[in-house]
């Protein structure tokens, strides 16, 4: 198992059992989440529904790279001396600098992780959590439910691909894309939702089995 995971003992017992088990990241490297992809498909066979594998793969890698990059955002700020309610504008094209530069290898001490990903199945309901440390800021919201928005409108990848492509809107397809792609596999409507506070901002999927 990758040492840049927290693993909980028996965790297969536990989420057969209905008890939320959590993994821990401990990396802002985005090449070295395919463990955590592994348990997800590992319990998409345990209750019999491994055709949801490149779903939850897609939905996985897109809220974990998402929580990762929020969480190195605001450790990106406060190094910089910035206010994030104030200074984001000039903060974000710093950021975006640092990230396509080296990144943190390492946590800092005061961050016990980089995401944190939990597993439970309740009833006939998996339920994924992908929670990182920082409340979301009214801009990021905006965001948020922009892309959301856009997943509601499209019923298909083709439509918002050619969404896409007429509004120009760029900002990335990932939470967009994991409505579209949860419609065509008739998940309901509300599969996807988030929450943010208290200094933590968690996205959660809830999937029929």
């Amino acid at each position: 198992m990758n040492s840049q995971l927290i693993v909980p003992e028996d965790i297969y017992t536990d989420f057969l059992s209905e008890r939320q088990f959590s993994v821990q990241y401990l990396s802002f490297d985005f090449n070295s989440l395919q463990d955590i992809f592994e348990i997800g498909e590992n319990i998409l066979k345990q209750i019999s529904k491994p055709e949801y594998s490149e779903f939850l793969k897609t939905a996985m890698k897109e809220l974990m790279q998402n929580s990762i990059k929020a969480t190195l955002k605001r450790l990106h700020f406060d190094q910089k001396g910035l206010d994030m309610r104030t200074e984001y504008s000039a903060g974000m094209q710093s950021f975006q600098e640092f990230l396509n530069s080296a990144r943190l290898k390492e946590l800092p001490s005061e961050l016990q992780f980089s995401c944190q990903v939990s597993f439970q199945k309740i009833g006939k309901t998996l339920f994924i959590r992908v929670l990182n440390f920082g409340t979301l800021l009214p801009q990021e919201i905006r965001s948020i439910e922009a892309m959301l928005d856009r997943g509601r409108r499209n019923d298909s990848v083709a439509d918002l691909l050619e969404d896409e492509s007429r509004l120009k809107e760029g900002g990335g397809l990932g939470l967009s894309m994991i409505l579209v792609i949860g419609k065509s596999l008739h998940f309901s409507g509300d599969f996807l939702s988030y929450r943010s506070d208290s200094g933590l901002t968690e996205f959660c999927l809830k999937i029929p089995v």
